[in-house]
Parts: structure tokens; C-alpha cells; sequence
């Protein structure tokens, strides 16, 4: 009689495979139990992370794979919805930044603690853990640890509920106030509360990011560059276009006219950046201003001189 799966043992499967083979076995749902723990506690770093990503994987062994030598098994862990709590928090702390990137994204992490291990890591960029799927819970509790660095990355964070980004927009730090109107989740409401910012770049980086519902309120803003700043957007709104066309500034007239820069490239929204330092950057090309926005440093535009 051919023997199943469940008829033979894992002695005799790793007596007969090669490691090639045996790493395709893991592929299968219906392997026996115990040729998939002895593939869990091989020296094979490949099996192992076939082990840690099957599902049929035994609770005890996500304990046992939690500090495995070979990173790629704990980012295979790390992506699993059926662990214990405390298996989670572990990982959350793991040196390897793309397993915590992963466990700050599952949704079966408990968020509370996976975000107080993240902010108590000591890892010299806490911030680059918390990739764009980040679970919401987890920015919450990341931004009550009151750390500075976490308060800019949730203002920006493009997963951040509306009501954080709301409480947020009122904070005494233009800086924050700024990285809150970058954000493309941020409420009408609270981007007309922007577009009357006491600050002016504020309403600067408001109007290159502000939902188009708001451009008008920037038509008439005492500011030039603010002016300036929407009447590089593109495309426009006809009604906003032909009230900057009128525009006391000659520099307004001429880009509500003929829309230059990042605007236009990228359909009517600034695009960020993640350079290699780990720092969000927005570059926002005008007839004749430039201006850069970073995770880290003051909002400083830059004027440069005129393009032709």
C-alpha cells in the first residue's frame, strides 16, 4: 500500500530527502506533525522559515522560533494571526526592523503593548518601524508615549485616524500643525481650520496639500506665497483660477496660468519621498520658490530665483 503523509514518519522523510525536497513537503497542509517540528528545530534556516510561515504550525513552536538566529524566520513569524500575546511583544522588540514592521501591522498584535515595546526600544530610529499599513491602534498608543518623534510621525502617518489628526491640528508647534496638512486623511473641517492657520507656512503646505474643496480659501490669503503656492496646483478649479489670474502679484498671475513643478507630475498632489536616510521629504517646485518638508528640522522655505 503507498504510504500517506500520516503513514510515514519524519525520521524516514529526512532519511530519504534531499533539503530541497523537504522544504516542498512543508509546502503541503496535510504534513504529518512531526516531520513539520522536526523541520521547526532543523539546522536548515530554510525549512525553519517554511516551519514559521505554515499554517499548521504547533503554538509551542512560536515561542521556540521567537529568537531564531535567521532574521527571515522571525519576519515569517511575525506576519502570523494565531499567536499568544506575549509572542508578539517579543518580536515588537526585535532588532531587525522589518519584523517589527510586520508585527506593528498585524492586526492580532495586542497594540498596546507592541507599542510601548516599540517606543522603549532604544533603536535609534524608532520611527522607521511604523510602515504605511501600521494598524491605527498602534499609532495611538505610539502617540501617547508624549515622544517627540512620535508625535511628527503620527501627524503625518498616512494610517492616523481623522479624530487624531483633529486634535493634532490644534497643538501650539506650527511644525506639527504643518505635517498634520500634509496628511490626505485629514478632515475638511479640520483643512479649513488649516487654510486659516495663524502661521503662514502652515497655510503654505496647506494649500499644496489641502483637499481641493479648500483652494479657495487661499485666493484671498494676505500671504504671497501662500497665493502662489495654489495656483500651482494642478489640475485647478476654473473658479480659483480665474480669481488668481487677477491676482495683485504678477508671479500668481503667471502660475495660475501656466501650473510648473511637482504639481502637475504628480496629479495634483506633492509627492513624499523616503530617501535613504529615513526622512520624509516633500519638494514642492514653484515658478520661482522652492521649499522642502522633512521628518526631522524646521519647515523653512527656500526662495531660489525665477525659472523662465
Amino acid at each position: 500500500m503507498t504510504a500517506t503523509p500520516h503513514d510515514t514518519s519524519a525520521e524516514d522523510v529526512f532519511a530519504i530527502f534531499m533539503p530541497d525536497p523537504a522544504v516542498e513537503a512543508l509546502d503541503d497542509d496535510c504534513l504529518d506533525p512531526l516531520l513539520l517540528r522536526r523541520a521547526a528545530i532543523s539546522d536548515n534556516a530554510e525549512l525553519r522559515v517554511r516551519a514559521a510561515e505554515h499554517p499548521q504550525l504547533p503554538p509551542d513552536l512560536h515561542a521556540h522560533l521567537v529568537d531564531d538566529p535567521n532574521r527571515m524566520v522571525r519576519v515569517m513569524l511575525a506576519a502570523r494571526e494565531d499567536m499568544a500575546p506575549p509572542v508578539y511583544e517579543v518580536l515588537a522588540s526585535d532588532p531587525d526592523d522589518e519584523v517589527v514592521t510586520r508585527v506593528a501591522a498585524n492586526r492580532a498584535a495586542p497594540p498596546g503593548p507592541v507599542a510601548r515595546r516599540i517606543v522603549l526600544s532604544g533603536r535609534p530610529r524608532p520611527e522607521r518601524v511604523l510602515g504605511w499599513n501600521a494598524e491605527e491602534e498602534v499609532l495611538r498608543h505610539v502617540l501617547r508615549s508624549r515622544r517627540a518623534w512620535a508625535t511628527r510621525l503620527v501627524a503625518e502617518h498616512p494610517r492616523t485616524p481623522p479624530d487624531v489628526l483633529d486634535r493634532l491640528a490644534n497643538r501650539v508647534s506650527a511644525d506639527i500643525r504643518a505635517r498634520v496638512a500634509t496628511n490626505a486623511r485629514v478632515p475638511v473641517a479640520v483643512a479649513e481650520r488649516l487654510a486659516r492657520d495663524a502661521d503662514p507656512w502652515v497655510r503654505v503646505v496647506a494649500a499644496a496639500y489641502g483637499p481641493f474643496a479648500v483652494t479657495p480659501m487661499f485666493t484671498a490669503d494676505d500671504n504671497e506665497e501662500v497665493r502662489l503656492t495654489v495656483a500651482n496646483r494642478d489640475p485647478l478649479p476654473e473658479d480659483v483660477r480665474r480669481t488668481l489670474s487677477r491676482d495683485v502679484s504678477a508671479r500668481v498671475r503667471k502660475a495660475s496660468l501656466h501650473p510648473a513643478g511637482s504639481f502637475d507630475l504628480f496629479g495634483g498632489r506633492p509627492r513624499l519621498l523616503y530617501l535613504d536616510e529615513g526622512d520624509w521629504h516633500l519638494t514642492v517646485n514653484h515658478n520661482n520658490v522652492s521649499a522642502a518638508v522633512g521628518l526631522y528640522g524646521p519647515f523653512t522655505p527656500r526662495v531660489a530665483s525665477a525659472r523662465p
